[in-house]
């Protein structure tokens, strides 16, 4: 059997290519979807692979053809030069095989819409987005937004942007008082009809960013401009957007729902370490990461002090800090949890062998 590429997608915002195994008929065995983008890690872009639409058909499952495909894709990581992969899974346990782990969680809150009462409501320096230079001066604002949020995909055009499909809704755009477009929001309303009116209306919001308090708070003032037309507020994810959760008033009136959700594998852990942002103080800390597929491999020790930090690829006998299973450098390095020297030592797949402090302090929790 042999592994077929066909690009089926060349843009600036993301490549994607199909990748194929072939039985000696030239049929599909097993398939999927593997996506060359940026997405950020802390105020950078890293190149990342995104993965997707994995499937074999029944008669060779069981066979390794998936373990196939992704030992290929780890191959040729350096080539692509993607230095860690995102998926959303259809099963943990199945994913952990090949060195994923989770690093964030899906987010859905849902409310009245009357427990906005916190905010003043208005639709002042609000336009409704039609146009290619709105949905641009929406992206630029999502640019901004992005920063500091992991793992939030690029958008270099429109290509990403959720605009222009009915199932994405309308956008409204804020500017503020110099006519600036500070925030955004993408939402649907959906009502159903009951006997003789419209009742039950849902406010489903698809996406929102803004640059600063101010936007975010505007934008949760508008919403209220719906009210007596719909009766809730549904929020689809507010993971990436804490300020949102923390803002909001009315909590026994707030229902919840976390749902597992992306799972990241550490193909470069020298790019990520490069790419962290540092804090000021200074510290230093060595790390090994073991690898049974021995793309990320390696030890390295690191330095910083003032936002910024000296990395030294170590020899392989040197003595560290910290011994990560690369499934489990994941979630360290993308901050996924609060911890602190004694939680770490309850992580599968870490062993502490030094002092962990500096390495806890260069990656908190985000």
């Amino acid at each position: 059997m042999t592994i077929t590429k066909r690009k089926v997608e060349a843009g600036p915002s993301v490549e994607r290519e199909r990748w194929e195994i072939l039985d000696a008929q030239g049929g599909v065995v097993t398939g999927a979807l593997f996506c060359t983008t940026d997405t950020r890690f802390c105020d950078r872009w890293i190149r990342t692979l995104q993965i997707g639409g994995v499937s074999t058909q029944p008669v060779h499952r069981r066979a390794g053809h998936v373990r196939e495909l992704f030992t290929q894709a780890f191959r040729e990581a350096r080539d692509y030069g993607w230095a860690v992969s995102h998926l959303h899974p259809f099963s943990f346990a199945y994913y952990r095989k090949f060195g994923y782990e989770r690093i964030c969680d899906h987010l859905i809150v849902d409310f009245p819409v009357e427990k906005l009462d916190f905010v003043p409501r208005g639709a002042a320096g609000f336009e409704e987005a039609k146009t290619e230079a709105q949905f641009d001066e929406a992206r630029a604002v999502y640019n901004v937004f992005s920063a500091g949020r992991m793992a939030m995909p690029r958008r270099v055009n429109l290509e990403r942007f959720p605009v222009g499909k009915p199932e994405n809704g309308v956008m409204f755009l804020h500017r503020n008082g110099r006519g600036e477009a500070d925030a955004y929001i993408t939402f649907t309303v959906r009502k159903e009809f009951c006997v003789n009116r419209l009742c039950n209306g849902v406010l489903t919001v698809k996406e929102f960013a803004y640059e600063n308090p101010d936007g975010m708070r505007a934008v949760l003032g508008f919403l209220r401009m719906y009210e007596g037309e719909v009766e809730r507020v549904h929020f689809e994810n507010l993971a990436m957007t804490p300020e949102i959760d923390f803002t909001l008033r009315h909590y026994m009136h707030t229902a919840y729902q976390i749902v597992p959700d992306i799972m990241a594998r550490i193909l470069d852990p020298e790019a990520l370490l490069r790419a962290n942002a540092y804090p000021r103080a200074a510290g230093s800390f060595a790390l090994r990461v073991t690898d049974p597929f021995d793309v990320a491999a390696g030890a390295w020790r690191v330095r910083y002090g003032d936002g910024v930090a000296a990395v030294e690829r170590l020899d392989d006998g040197a003595a560290c800090d910290l011994v990560c299973d690369v499934r489990a450098r994941a979630p360290l390095m993308y901050g996924a949890y609060g911890l602190d020297a004694r939680l770490l030592g309850y992580m599968d797949g870490v062993r502490v062998d030094g002092d962990p402090e500096d390495f806890l302090r260069a990656f908190p929790k985000r």
